[in-house]
């Protein structure tokens, strides 16, 4: 289900509305209006089937981290969790989501995350295959951010952008330890030139970089 543009939905009319949807496997939750807190999140919770949800709210103090803690609780099918614009969830939500849920897909946009909530994921999560990390210059101001990514041998898709701090042998580290890696998307990176040698990458998105085309060196080990 996506309420998209329902600025008038408010938390209070959640407990009622979604006991319709209860029973649904997935439940999309997707700009729901600068009204919406964690008592909607609370009723969300019931939602025991849900599989797959995307926080996007209009407003970054409506939402902490008890909201997202009683999904991961009750929601333990949960395979993809993404939060857009959060910027007040602390740290033990994150903890909480990977004690309870084994997600296959993580995304974080423009929302808080420190180092340690990212291993916490990573490491809870050992089958994660598809991860997201978005306007994170928390993330960017650690030198270790790669290589706790690296830690995700399933990884098969990984979208980052230049808040990270990116540098040519960061990303080589993770190209050589993710080895089922096949999709790479750079949103944006001031790299004059990239070189890069993969066993496994058929696809790579260099949308809004500024490196010239004619100085992009990929080296790749395709199977006979």
């Amino acid at each position: 289900l996506s309420l998209c543009d329902c600025p008038n939905f408010r938390s209070d009319d959640c407990r009622e509305a979604l006991s319709a949807f209860a029973k649904l496997a997935t439940f999309t939750w997707i700009d729901i209006g600068e009204n919406i807190n964690d008592n909607a999140l609370f009723a969300l919770s019931k939602c025991i089937n849900l599989t797959e949800m995307d926080i996007l709210p209009w407003s970054h103090t409506q939402f902490s981290g008890s909201g997202v803690e009683s999904i991961a609780k009750n929601c333990v099918n949960l395979k993809h969790f993404g939060l857009t614009q959060c910027r007040n969830i602390l740290p033990s939500a994150f903890i909480t989501l990977s004690n309870h849920c084994s997600l296959h897909s993580f995304l974080i946009e423009n929302s808080q995350i420190d180092r340690a909530s990212l291993s916490v994921i990573i490491d809870n999560c050992p089958i994660l295959q598809c991860l997201t990390l978005l306007d994170c210059p928390v993330l960017g101001q650690n030198d270790d951010t790669f290589a706790i990514i690296s830690g995700c041998k399933y990884l098969k898709e990984l979208r980052i952008d230049e808040s990270l701090s990116l540098t040519q042998d960061k990303l080589q580290a993770v190209l050589t330890c993710c080895k089922r890696l096949e999709t790479l998307e750079i949103l944006g990176t001031s790299l004059p030139s990239l070189s890069l040698s993969s066993s496994s990458l058929t696809y790579l998105d260099l949308t809004q970089s500024d490196i010239d085309n004619h100085i992009i060196s990929l080296s790749l080990s395709l199977p006979s």
